[in-house]
């Protein structure tokens, strides 16, 4: 086995999104206590929100290119890097 993986993988359970509640309709109903613990499941709340975003790396020229990427995916923030470095604060 791999110990030093050039991967990695952020993995979430189904249950927890509002989007995938109807994967657990038949599971919930099978008997009370599966639907118990799906009931809890969906009340369930973290101290932590995870959110991902994507760096980049910026040049002028390659504008175009960004903006597409930008519109192709729902990341929940962009960072420019130049603009981190050069003024201290996030670039959206």
């Amino acid at each position: 086995m791999n110990v030093l993986s050039k991967e990695i993988y952020f993995l979430e359970h189904t249950h927890l999104f509002q989007e995938c509640q109807s994967l657990y309709t038949e599971m919930a109903e099978y008997n009370a206590y599966q639907g118990s613990w799906f009931e809890k499941k969906k009340k369930e709340t973290f101290p932590v929100k995870l959110k991902f975003g994507l760096e980049v790396c910026y040049s002028p020229e390659h504008e175009k290119d960004i903006e597409k990427i930008k519109s192709l995916y729902s990341f929940d923030f962009w960072q420019d890097l130049f603009t981190l470095l050069m003024v201290g604060h996030l670039a959206t």
